[in-house]
């Protein structure tokens, strides 16, 4: 808590006593490593490697001017994630907490590739991050309609000139599974229905 004194005790040697209070940033006092009335303020100071690169990037609810655009959380060890920038080819347009943002203003029928780096409290950031970036392109013209076909959901969709799709299902619109591949514009989810649970859908032609 902040304020509040906690006392920690460990019997054998503590080569980086910084390291259990680092997390969120502390003043450490006491007896560590043999030295009395130590006295560090422990936090941002003693991260020295930027977090893990955000992973699996993908975009949902895409019409012909807008995408939202998520990914999974960075890893940091030593302090917390700051916040996350993105990019759409090669430009920052965004910092956000969140593991999502609404992207506006996007042309018709046009890609654009996105990028996502994470920032931690000592504000280093990540790089090299093969998995953190994906292309999108928009169309106005996909529509994905779910209708109930008990004890499936059965999927279907219409667009122009695309011949081959993958479809994501999850129970969050930020994190989806591959459930199918398919060149016809209809699928079938399996026992869907037999549960009380609220699933997102999302259509990707994988070779746009």
């Amino acid at each position: 808590l902040l304020g509040g004194n906690t006392q920690v005790t460990y019997s054998g040697e503590m080569r980086f006593p910084d390291a259990a209070f680092a997390k969120y940033g502390y003043l450490a006092t006491g007896t560590i490593n043999g030295y009395a009335n130590y006295v560090s303020a422990l936090g941002c100071n003693y991260d020295y490697s930027p977090p893990s690169c955000p992973e699996s990037p993908m975009a949902y609810s895409i019409t012909g001017t807008s995408a939202t655009i998520s990914w999974l959380p960075s890893v940091e060890d030593a302090t917390d994630i700051a916040y996350y920038i993105l990019y759409r080819n090669n430009s920052e347009i965004a910092k956000t907490s969140e593991t999502f943002y609404n992207d506006s203003g996007l042309a018709t029928n046009t890609t654009y590739k996105y990028d996502i780096r994470a920032v931690n409290a000592a504000q280093l950031t990540t790089t090299g991050c093969s998995n953190a970036s994906m292309y999108l392109k928009t169309n106005a013209t996909l529509t994905l309609m779910v209708n109930k076909n008990d004890p499936n959901a059965k999927l279907t969709w219409n667009d122009e000139g695309l011949n081959n799709y993958n479809v994501f299902m999850g129970t969050s619109p930020q994190v989806m599974t591959l459930i199918g591949n398919t060149s016809e514009q209809v699928l079938e989810d399996p026992n869907v229905l037999l549960d009380n649970v609220n699933y997102f859908y999302t259509v990707d032609d994988p070779g746009q």
